[in-house]
């Protein structure tokens, strides 16, 4: 990381924390920031949903495309469940749950 870089430490879904050197930081004059999304929900509900706005925007626009690793169909979650634990997925995978009508959502 660049001098007065900025690290935002989203997650770490692979179960492992990051491990950081804290001479680097002070050297380099590094900020850290932390980001859970978990309390966005009931404490600030108007900037969750303006945030979620702003990301349906940009994937219509073609700004973000998420990476896709999978689609299943509702009864192959389990087993996309288990492979999400294993680590088999790299990116999302996209549950296509088909509506009594037929149509796929």
């Amino acid at each position: 990381m660049g001098f007065e870089g900025r690290l935002v430490i989203l997650g770490f879904t692979s179960g492992d924390a990051p491990l950081l050197k804290s001479n680097h930081i002070l050297v380099k004059n590094i900020d850290i920031v932390g980001c859970y999304w978990g309390p966005y929900q009931t404490l600030r509900p108007d900037a969750t949903r303006a945030s979620f706005s702003d990301l349906l925007a940009w994937h219509a626009s073609g700004l973000i495309r998420p990476q896709i690793a999978g689609r299943v169909t509702l009864a192959q979650v389990g087993e996309a469940l288990g492979k999400l634990v294993e680590g088999a997925y790299a990116g999302k995978v996209v549950v296509n749950i088909q509506a009594e009508d037929g149509v796929s959502s």
